[in-house]
């Protein structure tokens, strides 16, 4: 491509032409004055010749920098040159005109406007000098007359003049010419530029070609993997739900482990070669991010067993369960951080790898804290680079593709969120991920909530050892009201018994802690004793114990554990309360046998029935004859898929009819809005997950308006369902709760009284819990008031508020008080 000229501006002739005129100016001057025979002119002219032509010499060599220096000395010496030949000449008056008015030419040429007015206010001052001047001196032999000389000084003028025109002429010719280039040199460059447009446009249809390519392969092999590893994924969580030797059980934990780490493989490739394209979508659903975490970490609890590493979630107060986001990205980030910091953690150091979240506003930051091997500040530089390992021994000793954390922050920054380390060698690392997960609306209470109400105000008994875990689970039954202790110390648990015994006791699997209730276990024979240990006990019962509570913590299952051990009514299936709040006639529509048995299980388990259908004909006829609210529909069939099984429903119910929610392996975005074109309502992704299943139910829920259950007296209405048909309990529920919550205002005066600034958070924390489960919305958010305002001593603050809330409490006690009144089953 031919490069373009460098184009300026036409300007005044070049400052070499315009001294050279004057050069020659000078050469006249000399010769004439020797022919007159005036040797002394002579010399002046011969001076200022020289001075003239040193300057010519170096405006030659000179490339712009002196150009305006130069220009103005020749200036100041031809007008001290003619200011000295007019004085000595003897004929001042004809010759000081004709030689000063010259000079305004030059710099007229040379320097432009405002320097020739410059320097002609010099000249007209050095003339107006000369014409003053009465002193001349005249040198013999006499000058020729003053005619003569007037003429001399005409044609001198236009002969300067003539020669200062043809450099300017010489000027623009050469910037016409370079005008001439430019131009040429444009068109080339056009033409260069648009053949490289069309070279460009089709190397960018080419590649569009292989990306949809790409595409395309991807989504079939998304399908042709997925499926098939969905059926044995499935049937091995199935198989490990049922009766099983201990052999048995762990081929099957072997296989699962090895199907989740070839999933987590296919997984890296699809989603790195989506983040690349620029095709990554990200879902914004409400969903219960302690499940997601629990999820995640219950996944490693078998690997962080063997190395001897505690695992343990530890939200802040102030999470809330339940957030809009995408929870499978979420999941898939939390499952790599989660991994690495497992695999980092040597083994047998009393490691631990704690997930702890917190609020800012709308953003939730999710910090995955490790004891590990660290990372130093260099690798850290390039840690989230694309197929880096921080050490390149890594891939040999631990695996792994060097893809995850690259996916991991193209996630998060896809979610709006964006994702930090800080790390010390030899000490460990956090990751911290930062994500916008606004707090979502009340759309199904959690599973815990109806029935954690019994264990308000149960006391609990924690022996342990101080960790991640244990703080965990005093947490835990701090949030549903519990009076918990903690310790190890023999004296100090002799003492509790002695003052108060718990109702419940749960024993730490450590050495310590099984000493300890060794020598206390005659004393805890009345209460009921649970074993905290990270993996299945069978021998628990045998060796004493009440029940088991598994490590990393579930909600749900230390609820299950705790209302066990203390005999108290609860729904063992632990998705019952779904199914109950959700009532739906569901349908699932799938041609495979091993994947129908997958999901009729996960149903099952949330007490649905539901009905199955293996292929898109006949789902539309039971669709036809039966009423159905809620279709899992496969794509791929035979006989008919579910792009047309969908239009035929839609088409059956003028556009309306059953949720559909397509069950799909296929990650491609234009499948996806296949789906939508054909009538589907959302997505379900293959291989199947028990929370994937729920999130859509809850999905379908909220956008149908199926819910039951909703903000403000739901509680209530929660447990009056609960207790349906046990009229004398629910009353001594509830005057328990009168009870209870009356010592609990009584203590917050004292508290306030006293200036003791524990008690009153203890006290209004426990209020909170118990007022929030009986519907009690405006008592609970005042005593979450008083606990903030007790956290940050302000007592005068929390005055006020009890104030309120002791007042809108008598009015709800007397309202509970005439509903028991009037029950005539009342005793």
């Amino acid at each position: 491509m031919t490069d373009t000229p460098n184009l300026q501006r036409p300007g005044p002739p070049r400052l070499d032409d315009i001294i050279a005129v004057c050069f020659y100016g000078w050469v006249i001057f000399v010769v004439l004055h020797l022919l007159k025979g005036r040797l002394f002119h002579a010399g002046i002219d011969t001076v200022n010749m020289t001075a003239t032509g040193i300057l010519w010499y170096l405006a030659r060599q000179d490339t712009g920098r002196h150009q305006a220096l130069l220009g103005h000395l020749n200036l100041l010496v031809s007008l001290v040159g003619l200011v000295l030949v007019a004085l000595f000449s003897g004929q001042g008056q004809a010759m000081a005109g004709w030689y000063l008015a010259i000079l305004p030419l030059i710099a007229v040429y040379q320097s432009g406007a405002r320097s020739a007015l410059a320097w002609t206010i010099v000249g007209l001052g050095c003339l107006t000098l000369v014409h003053l001047s009465t002193t001349y001196y005249p040198i013999a032999p006499e000058y020729i007359a003053a005619g003569s000389e007037v003429l001399f000084g005409q044609i001198f003028m236009m002969g300067a003049l003539s020669l200062f025109a043809i450099a300017s002429r010489r000027e623009n010719s050469r910037y016409i010419h370079t005008l001439e280039d430019y131009e040429r040199a444009l068109i080339e460059k056009a033409d260069a530029l648009a053949a490289h447009a069309e070279d460009l446009q089709a190397a960018r249809d080419e590649a569009l070609t292989a990306l949809r390519v790409k595409g395309e392969f991807l989504a079939n092999m998304s399908h042709e993997v997925r499926t098939p590893l969905n059926g044995v994924l499935g049937m091995t969580r199935v198989l490990l739900n049922t009766p099983l030797t201990a052999d048995q059980r762990k081929m099957l934990v072997s296989i699962d482990t090895s199907g989740q780490a070839l999933m987590s493989v296919i997984n890296d490739v699809l989603d790195f070669s989506k983040i690349e394209a620029g095709e990554m979508q990200v879902e914004r659903t409400p969903f219960a991010l302690r499940d997601c975490i629990e999820d995640v970490l219950e996944l490693f609890s078998r690997t962080a067993f063997e190395k001897g590493i505690d695992l343990a979630y530890l939200p802040h107060e102030d999470v809330p369960n339940r957030v809009v986001g995408d929870m499978h990205r979420i999941r898939q980030v939390l499952l790599n951080l989660v991994n690495n910091a497992v695999k980092f953690t040597p083994a047998n150091t009393n490691g631990s790898v704690i997930v702890q979240t917190a609020r800012h506003g709308e953003n939730i930051e999710i910090h995955v804290v490790d004891t590990g091997i660290g990372i130093s500040a260099e690798d850290q530089v390039r840690l989230f680079e694309s197929f880096v390992q921080v050490d390149s021994s890594m891939a040999r000793r631990f695996g792994g593709t060097g893809l995850g954390l690259s996916i991991s922050r193209g996630l998060v920054e896809n979610m709006g969120g964006r994702m930090a380390v800080h790390s010390e060698v030899g000490v460990g690392s956090t990751f911290t991920v930062t994500l916008p997960l606004p707090e979502a609306p009340a759309l199904l209470q959690t599973m815990d909530l109806e029935e954690a109400i019994a264990l308000i105000d149960r006391s609990l008994l924690i022996i342990g050892e101080d960790s991640p875990s244990r703080r965990a689970l005093a947490a835990v039954a701090d949030a549903w009201a519990m009076n918990v202790d903690a310790s190890v110390d023999t004296d100090a648990l002799e003492e509790i018994l002695d003052v108060s015994p718990p109702d419940l006791v749960v024993v730490w699997d450590s050495q310590p802690a099984q000493d300890a209730y060794q020598r206390l276990q005659r004393a805890c024979t009345a209460m009921p004793v649970l074993l905290c240990t990270s993996l299945v006990d069978v021998d628990a019962e045998v060796r004493g114990f009440d029940g088991v509570i598994h490590r990393p913590l579930r909600l749900r299952h230390v609820l299950t554990a705790l209302l066990t051990a203390l005999d108290l009514d609860h729904d063992t299936n632990e998705g019952a309360s779904v199914s109950k709040q959700l009532p739906l006639n569901v349908l699932v529509v799938e041609d495979n046998a091993v994947n129908q048995q997958v999901v009729v299980n996960m149903l099952q388990r949330l007490g649905y029935s539901p009905t199955v259908a293996s292929n898109g004909r006949e789902a539309v006829d039971h669709v036809k004859n039966t009423k159905v609210d809620f279709v899992f529909m496969d794509m791929h069939m035979p006989d008919m898929d579910g792009l047309e099984a969908t239009r035929q429903i839609r088409g059956l119910h003028d556009g309306q009819g059953p949720w559909i929610a397509a069950l799909t392996a296929s990650v491609a975005e234009d499948q996806r809005n296949a789906c939508i074109e054909a009538g589907m309502n959302d997505f379900v992704p293959k291989p199947f997950r028990f929370d994937t299943l729920v999130a859509a139910i809850e999905r379908a829920g909220e956008q149908r308006g199926w819910l039951t259950a909703t903000n403000g007296d739901s509680g209530v209405e929660s447990l009056r369902e609960l207790y349906r048909g046990r009229t004398r309990e629910f009353q001594a529920l509830v005057r328990r709760h009168i009870e209870t919550s009356d010592e609990l205002v009584a203590s917050m005066k004292e508290a306030l009284r006293t200036s003791n600034v524990g008690a009153l958070r203890m006290s209004a924390h426990s209020l909170k819990s118990s007022a929030a489960m009986f519907g009690e919305a405006e008592i609970s958010s005042d005593a979450a008031e008083i606990e903030q305002a007790a956290k940050n001593n302000s007592l005068a603050g929390a005055s006020k508020v009890l104030s309120r809330l002791s007042d809108t409490w008598q009015v709800t006690r007397a309202r509970w008080e005439a509903e028991l009144a009037d029950d005539p089953s009342s005793p």
